[in-house]
């Protein structure tokens, strides 16, 4: 499916275990949920058999009650050639299994190798905004496409360390490089772009106004915290737990008013509060994204497998 044809999500959140007979009950107030890719794959791996078949049974039964989207932070598609493709035997099966309506992980290096042994990292790390970084991202992500054939957006990151090489380029274009010339979408975590505009003193709003808004499909916002010891104090942490901050939903206004957005992501992994105060959350995402021009104006057919009535509207496995 070309990303031009992804069809219109509404709001959702992501998913957090303890959370899961919540999220079953109030089935009629979330529109999807994001699944984190890596941590099924990781307790499907390593948990013995009762584990894996629990994780598996969590796995199916949101996806039979909910559309859903996977999500990952080990897929490295910044990593040096050749690609891991052992990643990919166990995340072709996990998806097939969920069966997404697509995919995504960031923009970060999940690998280092010493040329004759490559370790993989629990969580990526930042990268440097070359074209030649760009190149091997597109490269690598044509080959996780060609395996597992299913739309993948990527999206940029949180960072608490910059890689500054002379002659690199600007986030914001090498976003639009990696994207260029291929069918990829953009996840744009407008959290990960505020936070590192108070950490690095860039201007927000110029960032995204140079920013390939056109191939946004999806947002993430979550709230962060405001570091006060060590050395890192006085700088925001991406600790997806606290509210969304007030600056963060006046760029969710503003993207949504420019950018084709199918589907708004609350993240709150830790920390999570009550029920109700998620749903508000989604409530308020809810009302910008409705008042888009692309809910307004734009009808989006759904894939095989997934009904809605208009735009907007929660669309459900049936």
């Amino acid at each position: 499916m070309m990303i031009a044809d992804l069809p219109f999500l509404g709001v959702g959140l992501n998913y957090e275990p303890p959370m899961h007979d919540q999220y079953l009950a109030h089935y009629d107030e979330i529109d999807y949920l994001e699944l984190p890719t890596d941590a099924f794959l990781l307790r499907m791996q390593w948990d013995d058999e009762d584990g894996r078949t629990a994780w598996r049974d969590r796995a199916v039964e949101i996806a039979g009650a909910f559309p859903v989207v996977a999500h990952g932070i080990r897929m490295g598609l910044a990593d040096a050639a050749p690609y891991r493709t052992s990643y990919l035997d166990r995340l072709e099966p996990f998806l097939d299994l969920i069966d997404p309506v697509w995919f995504s992980d960031h923009l970060d290096q999940g690998s280092v190798s010493d040329g004759a042994q490559r370790t993989e990292l629990m969580h990526g790390i930042p990268i440097a905004f070359t074209a030649e970084q760009a190149q091997a991202v597109r490269c690598n992500m044509q080959t996780v496409t060609d395996r597992v054939r299913r739309p993948l957006l990527v999206e940029n990151t949180w960072y608490d360390y910059m890689i500054k090489i002379p002659g690199a380029m600007d986030e914001p274009e090498f976003v639009r490089q990696v994207l260029d010339g291929t069918d990829h979408g953009l996840l744009l975590d407008l959290t990960n772009t505020w936070i590192n505009a108070q950490n690095y003193g860039f201007d927000v709003d110029a960032w995204l106004a140079a920013a390939p808004l056109d191939r946004v499909v999806e947002l993430h916002v979550a709230g962060g915290e405001l570091r006060t010891r060590g050395p890192k104090a006085g700088t925001w942490h991406d600790s997806h737990s606290r509210p969304v901050p007030e600056q963060v939903w006046a760029l969710v206004a503003d993207v949504v008013a420019a950018a084709p957005v199918r589907a708004i992501t609350l993240e709150w992994s830790n920390d999570v509060p009550p029920m109700p105060e998620l749903l508000g959350h989604l409530s308020r995402a809810r009302q910008l994204l409705h008042a888009s021009p692309f809910y307004q104006n734009k009808h989006v057919a759904a894939p095989e497998g997934i009904s809605h009535v208009t735009p907007g509207n929660a669309v459900r496995h049936r």
